[in-house]
């Protein structure tokens, strides 16, 4: 009986401790999506790792709050490689999505970033999900043709825990 108990808490624990999303070399984890009060407020872990940026190319990492038609877009995420960060830097350019955008150089990104943002609330965002757009960019901020979503959950679709009866002896 002890061994059950053993195997079904260790298959719970792989279930939900193993769980991320990942787009292309960026993997979210540890989301945090809630109302509080007047504003929705957006906690989650991004880890860059896996993203390699060329030295002309930039990566735009966009959180979106979207329901239906209606779609928010939350401060965004630039890692830019070598050449593309310093031509910003030198003539004095915003970054790619503005002001607010958190911007890395390709070297000197962090492993895992923590990511943070709180917003107003609106009617629709009742019922709202997280969705992650990753958008490249080449010479002249060209978008390139590698633009990619991902829906952010909270558990892995399909999740539902099981009761399980055992007979005591």
């Amino acid at each position: 009986m002890k061994r059950y108990l053993l195997i079904l808490v260790a298959l719970c624990g792989t279930l939900t401790g193993a769980y991320a999303q990942s787009v292309d070399g960026v993997k979210i984890d540890k989301l945090n999506m809630e109302r509080s009060g007047n504003y929705v407020v957006v906690d989650m872990d991004v880890d860059l790792t896996g993203l390699d940026v060329e030295s002309s190319r930039a990566v735009l990492l966009t959180p979106k709050i979207v329901r239906g038609a209606d779609t928010l877009d939350l401060s965004s995420v630039g890692v830019y490689g070598r050449s593309r960060y310093y031509h910003y830097v030198r003539n004095g350019e915003s970054m790619l999505s503005g002001e607010n955008e958190k911007s890395y150089r390709s070297s000197k990104k962090p492993d895992t970033m923590n990511f943070h943002a709180v917003v107003p609330y609106e009617a629709w965002m009742n019922g709202s999900q997280l969705i992650l757009n990753r958008s490249d960019y080449g010479c002249c901020s060209r978008l390139l043709d590698g633009q990619q979503s991902v829906l952010v959950p909270k558990f892995p679709e399909g999740y539902m825990p099981v009761l399980v009866y055992m007979r005591p002896q």
